[in-house]
């Protein structure tokens, strides 16, 4: 179950010295890495009822929230790596650092 993070959601949680999150969604975390590929019951399910192009048409998402003191470099990241596929991602980066979404205090 988990206990409610800092926003709220159950499992979110930012580490001490993190004052900023980046947040995004992308592939569930047990599709990501080749060794959780392998050894996981959930994506050993979902790579066993799924064709490779389901995946690609719709592939299991989840959100990811990553605690960090400077964004822009992940941003920056993140977007050099979309835009090798999809080029229209650029200026994605700049789009995210101009429009911060702001949460509640911690109290």
């Amino acid at each position: 179950a988990g206990t409610p993070g800092q926003n709220g959601a159950r499992g979110t949680r930012m580490a001490v010295f993190s004052r900023k999150a980046v947040s995004l969604v992308g592939l569930h975390h047990d599709l990501a890495h080749p060794r959780r590929r392998q050894t996981s019951d959930f994506a050993r399910q979902v790579l066993a009822r799924a064709t490779p192009e389901e995946l690609a048409l719709r592939p299991p998402l989840v959100a990811w929230t990553m605690g960090v003191r400077r964004p822009e470099p992940l941003l920056r990241a993140i977007e050099a790596a979309l835009v090798r596929v999809r080029p229209e991602a650029v200026g994605a980066a700049d789009h995210a650092l101009a429009h911060p979404v702001h949460g509640p205090r911690p109290e």
